[in-house]
């Protein structure tokens, strides 16, 4: 069972609770805060991106391979029937890289997430 997840809108700390989530979202938001290799039942399960140091056009095109990659469960399960991956360098940063996943419910229903990877000499940090 999916359990709702939300996200404080002042410090964004996610708070899990016991009652029944209606879409996706709780999947996508542990999808995103999942680094690859990290969950002990499921090494593949998650996206890895903190290892990129530089903006460049080969790595935005990594980083939207690579939450592409780690979306397709949703699609393969049938949870989800269609993904859209948008990445682009961030106008003001030189060490962040802004993404937006567009995953639409078997339903038809879109569930979205903006969020940004933090790349290169700056701390290494990720929020919603």
């Amino acid at each position: 069972m999916d359990f709702s997840i939300t996200i404080d809108a002042l410090d964004g700390v996610p708070t899990m609770s016991w009652t029944k989530s209606s879409d996706i979202s709780t999947n996508v938001w542990y999808t995103t805060n999942t680094e690859k290799g990290t969950f002990f039942q499921n090494p593949d399960f998650g996206v890895k991106l903190r290892d990129i140091n530089k903006v460049t056009d080969n790595n935005i095109d990594l980083i939207k391979q690579r939450l592409e990659k780690a979306y397709n469960w949703l699609l393969t399960t049938g949870k989800a029937k269609q993904l859209k991956v948008i990445v682009e360098k961030d106008s003001r940063s030189v060490y962040r890289v802004n993404y937006k996943i567009e995953i639409y419910q078997a339903d038809g229903v879109p569930v979205s997430i903006s969020d940004f990877v933090t790349v290169g000499g700056a701390s290494d940090s990720f929020t919603l």
